[in-house]
């Protein structure tokens, strides 16, 4: 079963055909080709359009489709044509066929290039939260604490040492030292 915005475009475009026939016999080829023109343009455009869906594009095709005509012509490439508008409205029709197969393959490609873009993006949002700060400056952190331990006194790095690496309290530290909680304190 044909859809029937299909149908309906072929019926319009027989009935475009139809409307471009007369008189056209009686005509010079040059008449010919600049009547038909002025009276098939529109015409070749709207049904254009209906496929391409937009209108700068449907009247550019249907200009190249009028000059693929003439350049056939003058090389010699048609013979009589007894139909000459049925003929014009095959070329546009091939004209809008090349475009929107243009059109997809282009869509296509862009559609890759979004999907690696999307690909790249979660990529890097994954590395992002995959890295760990603490991991990353752990050595410089390192190095900074080794050095300024080094300029206390051995005093200072024990009472250091036993408040950050073992847990102690101060009540504790100043028992095992030896010391006043106050001064301990003031190291801190």
């Amino acid at each position: 079963m044909i859809p029937i915005a299909v149908e309906c475009r072929f019926f319009v475009c027989r009935f475009l055909l139809y409307l471009c026939l007369p008189s056209l016999q009686q005509m010079t080829e040059p008449e010919k080709i600049t009547d038909l023109f002025e009276r098939c343009k529109p015409r070749f455009e709207a049904m254009a359009r209906s496929y391409v869906c937009d209108p700068g594009v449907a009247e550019d095709l249907v200009m190249e489709s009028f000059c693929i005509y003439l350049e056939r012509s003058r090389e010699g490439r048609i013979g009589a044509c007894p139909n000459l508008p049925a003929y014009i409205f095959a070329i546009v029709r091939n004209q809008c066929l090349n475009w929107l197969n243009r059109r997809k393959r282009t869509l296509s490609i862009v559609r890759e290039l979004h999907d690696d873009q999307i690909r790249q993006i979660d990529l890097e949002i994954r590395s992002l939260n995959s890295l760990d700060v603490d991991e990353l400056f752990a050595p410089e952190i390192e190095t900074v604490i080794r050095q300024t331990l080094e300029q206390m006194s051995d005093q200072q790095r024990e009472i250091f040492r036993l408040f950050r690496y073992e847990g102690c309290s101060y009540k504790e530290i100043a028992a095992r030292l030896g010391i006043s909680t106050a001064k301990i304190e003031y190291v801190d």
